[in-house]
Order: C-alpha cells, then structure tokens, then sequence
C-alpha cells in the first residue's frame, strides 16, 4: 500500500483570494504614507493659489470702483451737457430731459430757481451740477458757429460746436446721415438714435439742409444686396424691386409709384434717394 503525501492542499479559488488579501494589505500599509506626503503639500498650494485669486480680485474691484466713482464725481456744465451724460450721473430719463428742458428755456438759471421748475431738489443738483451752470460761459470754454450748419457736409468739429452736441452726439448724427445719403428733413435728423431730441429742437434753426448734397441710389444699376443696404428699403422691396426690372426693363419714376410693396409713405420717403436715369 502508498502512503500518501503529507502536506497543505489548496483549491485554486482558495489561492486567488489569498493573493487578493496580500495584495490589498499592502495597499492599506502604502496608502497612509502616501497621502501622509501629498496633503500638505495640496493644501498648501490650494491655500496660495485662493489667496493669489482673493488678492487680484480685490485689486481689479478697487480700480473699477475708483474708476466709476471718479466719473460720477465729476460735475456737469450744464451750457454743454447732453442727456446721455446725466444718465451717466444716475438721473433717470424722465429728469434729464426736464432738467435741460428748464435749463436751456433760460439759460440764467440760479440754483433754487433750476430746482423749483425741474422738480429735482437743490442737493440732488449741487452733486452732479457745475457752478459754472449758473453763470454764461468764457468765451474761450467752447466757441460757438457763428451762422447756421450745413448738416449734409458738417464735419463732426463742426457740429460740435453747437450747444448741446458732444462728440458721441455728433458720430451718431453723422453715421446715419452716411447711411441714408444724406438728410431731406430736419425730422430725419431727430431719427438718429440715443440723440436727445429736446437739444435737436433747441437747434433747429441753426441747421442747413442742402437737398444738393444728398447721395442718391442708382435703383436701376443696384442689385438686391445694394438696394437692401438703404435704411428705407427692406429685403422683401429690394427683391421686389429687382424683379420688377427683370420683367419689365428699367423701373421710372412712374413705373415705381404702382409698386404695391411700397406704401405712398414709404415712396415719399424713399423717393428723393433715388436715381432712375
């Protein structure tokens, strides 16, 4: 008879799972060292980088807010204010246009009297409001154009000049003369956006429409993109327009008066822009 062999017999499934245990008490021996190590080190970088983050924050807040305060500090001459300017100051629209309304009614105005009409009291008007409102202004503050503008062929210098008009007012004005080809009306002027209408109408007599100077639109030799460029002229009456001279031939003065995508409005409007011949 064999004898049998003395010694320790394992199943395989029993041979993994030793394996596995040995592996993660090895795991839990390494990790603490590990993290011993990374975490101060994490925290301390974590802590730098927040407190470099806190620092500029705090120094861009300061130079924004200096910024904005200093602008709201400084007082406004009323002789050359513009209504943009005191919605800067805080004013809501409604008291900008009384406070200019009243001021440029009469011009010598004591600061009880500006009160008393524009219905805003005396220290809300000593916050924002130069001493120099209340006495005309030096000759040599802003020279003023002796005669009328030719609103068509001002420059913005020119129109800057005028009381009331600051350079943003004058771009404004400007860029849609460009756009329109110039003014046929004094109400297109008061079409300009973000322009105060009550300094227009102060200066109404003081502006030159010269109908010679406007730009007129070639509607025969334009194409849609072209036509559709005009204030005045929508996609869909480019379109129309451009499908009517491709039917039709060139279109007349006549011949776009029976254009239906027009309103009799919109032709008288659009009318002294363009160029048929």
């Amino acid at each position: 008879m064999k004898r049998q062999k003395r010694g320790v017999y394992l199943y395989m499934a029993e041979y993994r799972g030793a394996v596995i245990l040995l592996l993660l008490a090895l795991v839990l021996a390494v990790l603490p060292r590990v993290f011993g190590v990374l975490k101060p080190y994490s925290g301390l970088r974590f802590l730098a980088d927040s407190a470099s983050l806190a620092e500029l924050t705090l120094r861009h807040k300061a130079v924004q807010d200096s910024f904005f305060s200093q602008r709201r500090r400084q007082k406004v001459n009323l002789h050359f204010a513009t209504a943009d300017e005191l919605l800067e100051k805080g004013l809501s629209k409604e008291q900008s246009e009384k406070l200019l309304s009243a001021f440029r009614q009469k011009r010598k105005l004591s600061l009880g009297e500006l009160s008393r009409i524009s219905g805003i009291d005396t220290q809300t008007l000593t916050r924002f409001v130069s001493p120099k409102s209340f006495r005309y202004p030096e000759k040599n503050a802003k020279t003023e154009v002796a005669g009328p503008v030719d609103v068509n062929t001002a420059d913005s210098t020119e129109l800057i000049r005028l009381p009331g008009i600051g350079s943003k007012t004058a771009n404004r004005i400007l860029n849609w003369r460009d756009k329109l080809g110039g003014f046929t009306s004094f109400n297109q002027i008061k079409e300009t956006w973000y322009v105060d209408t009550v300094v227009l109408n102060n200066l109404k007599d003081r502006f030159i429409i010269n109908p010679a100077a406007i730009r007129r639109l070639q509607v025969n030799v334009a194409d849609e993109t072209g036509l559709d460029l005009h204030p005045y002229i929508s996609k869909t009456q480019a379109k129309a327009i451009v499908a009517w001279r491709k039917q039709h031939g060139n279109i007349s003065a006549q011949s776009f008066a029976t254009l239906l995508v027009f309103s009799p409005a919109e032709r008288a409007r659009l009318l002294p822009y363009l160029q048929f011949d």
